[in-house]
């Protein structure tokens, strides 16, 4: 996969969803940037609904592909850009978008470098010094890859397109596909969107280029395909299908009639025979020869279907399963421990994990759980899958769906994928984890699915958790000492039995103090909490907190993906003060709240002078040297929206695991590598000590 980033250098890019201001329009509508149409020469911007975003786009007089006159996006740093956009039209979910252009091609085929578009993005790249049109296949959630449209332009000296491209993409939302079709030939079908949310064409945007001009002539908008007639509007020509005998009043472009494994659409797309399932009688399917890379419009008495990459297996056994002859037999693609010639001699499916017997599943932990809006679930959800005899499945697939309300699934709480639906497979102990996103509506209940399959059989689990109301009762009077400076502002406070602190949520920039009630008496300590930080751009704002001298920052992060998050970093005291960054790094709502309750656990060893950084349940960094400060909790906000610190917990045993010696190792871990858990082992066991 691809993660798109927000700017292009040395790439021409068209790109179909962005959202500027401009005047919206409605299809049918056409553009030739002439005098006739109410186009004066100059600057296009605000001509007729049309948007120069920046750069210097301007309407000439001169070697137009129609009429007299062309647009220029004029070569500027930053490039060039126009944008048009649309209204929503009812009951048009199939939209055609139709121009001509003579772009400039970039120089490397370093194409991970892209705008991020809601639809279809374009880009023209230098191969081999012919032009290639590549188009964007998007998984509907904000990713996907490129693809080559296998097309080759001659160039000029300047690397720009020497003749016009007619580029004609037609749109269907109700699908969530889009097809391309280049000067007039139909060369890439059913590529998917970036954002299947996208439901119409909101708005068209084209990018110019940093070193050449891009010139644009004769656009069009239409509900209706422009390339030939097409009744059904299904990408078909009514011609091909009225000889094929295919319904030109229907939209049976997924239908495949002849059953030879290619749909009516890929028929048109290799000019095949819809209605024979073998259009060249050499006794290989069409759909097969596709799969062959052999021409299924060209008799070859040579090609078998036997075993024509010599791999052990079967070719029909191949393209039944994989649909191409890439495997090899020694590998194992559903990670099964059985090869694929395994499989082959078994007659099992090397696809499915499970062969036809399905699993044990049952929730290991993480059900009924309750965390703010917009935010992660504390703790993940656990499953653990098994055979019929209990043992632990390794490398297990199980489908994590969120079943109801508003929610997203995701493998980690770093930079990661967001999806309503996930595929995880099981660890070593034959578990499987997934971190769930809650929505914004306070009070709602979401349930989220943990499903196995195999063949048609298939079990599942349900998880439940709920968006709290992300309120707090006030009451502060039984705080003890709360010291308030700067503009923070204090929202509520929740207090323990006896009046120690639990949780608070503060906001605005300042600082405030609490008092530790009840400091335990051993100099081993651990503080439990659940934080939730505002971060915010300016480093002289970050959110800071102390925890009885153990000092933790919250500064803004804006990584070279143009990913921007945020990530914690602890202070050390060892000579002066500095700053250990931690690697914990976790996303940011728009506005700067963190999207991921952070689970923290401190160990403070004030006798020795160190401390220690747990992250969720692990271990994260240790022996950080501080001086031990003021028995107190001090929030440092920066931001004018809240930070919370919520069921914090001050004990002197450790509240993550078993620990009797209070090191900061698990019990059965010392016991393990032959140590006792009664004597302080930490320096024995740990890296370097």
């Amino acid at each position: 996969m691809r993660r798109l980033q927000r700017w292009l250098f040395g790439y021409f890019i068209i790109s179909f969803g962005f959202h500027f201001l401009s005047a919206q329009i409605t299809p049918p509508f056409i553009a030739d940037f002439e005098s006739s149409e109410d186009y004066n020469l100059g600057d296009l911007d605000t001509q007729n609904g049309w948007v120069r975003n920046q750069g210097q786009v301007t309407i000439i007089s001169g070697p137009a592909f129609s009429g007299d006159n062309f647009t220029s996006l004029i070569a500027n740093s930053p490039f060039s850009q126009i944008s048009i956009l649309l209204n929503e039209v009812g009951g048009d979910e199939i939209v055609f978008v139709d121009f001509y252009l003579k772009p400039k091609a970039g120089d490397s085929l370093n194409i991970e470098e892209v705008v991020d578009s809601e639809g279809a993005l374009i880009s023209f790249v230098n191969v081999d010094s012919k032009g290639e049109v590549y188009v964007f296949n998007g998984d509907g959630v904000g990713d996907g890859d490129w693809l080559a449209s296998n097309t080759n332009n001659s160039l000029t000296t300047d690397d720009i397109s020497q003749n016009w491209l007619r580029l004609t993409v037609r749109h269907d939302f109700n699908e969530k596909i889009w097809d391309l079709s280049i000067d007039g030939t139909l060369q890439t079908i059913n590529l998917g969107l970036i954002d299947d949310a996208v439901t119409y064409l909101n708005e068209f945007v084209l990018m110019g280029d940093r070193i050449a001009d891009v010139n644009f002539d004769l656009f069009s908008l239409t509900t209706t395909n422009p390339l030939f007639i097409d009744a059904d509007n299904d990408g078909i020509d009514d011609t091909y299908e009225n000889v094929y005998g295919l319904n030109i009043s229907l939209n049976d472009r997924d239908l495949d009639p002849d059953g030879d494994g290619l749909s009516n659409i890929e028929e048109f797309l290799y000019n095949t025979f819809a209605d024979d399932p073998d259009s060249d009688e050499d006794n290989v399917s069409d759909g097969d020869e596709i799969k062959l890379n052999t021409d299924p419009l060209q008799y070859d008495s040579a090609i078998t279907l036997s075993d024509s990459d010599f791999d052990g297996l079967p070719d029909d056994w191949e393209l039944q399963f994989f649909g191409n002859l890439n495997e090899e037999g020694n590998e194992d693609p559903d990670v099964d421990g059985i090869s694929n010639s395994g499989e082959f001699n078994d007659n099992s499916d090397p696809t499915d994990y499970y062969n036809g017997v399905l699993p044990a599943l049952s929730i290991s932990r993480g059900d009924s759980q309750t965390s703010d809006p917009d935010t992660y679930l504390i703790n993940p959800l656990v499953v653990s899958v098994s055979d019929a005899g209990g043992n632990p499945l390794v490398n297990a697939p199980v489908e994590f769906s969120v079943t109801s309300m508003n929610a997203q699934v995701a493998e980690d709480v770093q930079i990661t994928r967001l999806s309503t639906t996930l595929t995880l497979q099981s660890d070593t102990q034959g578990e499987v984890s997934a971190f769930v996103l809650l929505g914004s509506n306070e009070g709602e209940n979401v349930q989220i699915s943990a499903t196995v399959s195999t063949g048609t059989q298939s079990s599942n689990v349900i998880f439940d958790a709920a968006v709290a109301d992300d309120s707090y009762s006030s009451d502060i009077t039984s705080q003890g000492a709360v010291t308030n400076t700067g503009n923070a502002i204090i929202h509520a406070v929740v207090s323990g039995e006896q009046g120690e602190l639990k949780s608070v949520a503060v906001s605005g920039k300042g600082k405030v103090e609490f008092d530790v009630l009840h400091e335990p008496a051993n100099t081993i300590a651990f503080y439990s909490f659940v934080f939730t930080s505002s971060v915010s751009e300016n480093p002289a704002d970050h959110t800071m907190l102390d925890v009885a001298g153990a000092v933790t920052v919250y500064p803004w992060y804006d990584d070279l993906d143009k990913v921007t998050s945020g990530y914690l970093k602890a202070m050390s005291g060892d000579s002066g003060l500095d700053w250990i960054n931690s690697g914990i790094f976790y996303g940011l709502k728009d506005y700067g709240e963190s999207k991921v309750p952070l689970h923290i656990t401190l160990r403070l060893d004030k006798e020795q002078g160190v401390w220690d950084l747990f992250f969720q349940d692990k271990l994260w960094i240790a022996d950080i040297d501080y001086i031990p400060g003021d028995d107190k909790i001090i929030i440092t906000s920066g931001s004018e929206h809240p930070t919370t610190l919520r069921e914090l917990l001050i004990t002197e045993s450790n509240p993550l695991f078993e620990d009797i010696n209070k090191d900061g190792l698990p019990d059965s871990f010392e016991i393990a590598q032959g140590y006792s858990p009664t004597t302080n082992n930490r320096h024995a066991l740990m890296p370097g000590g």
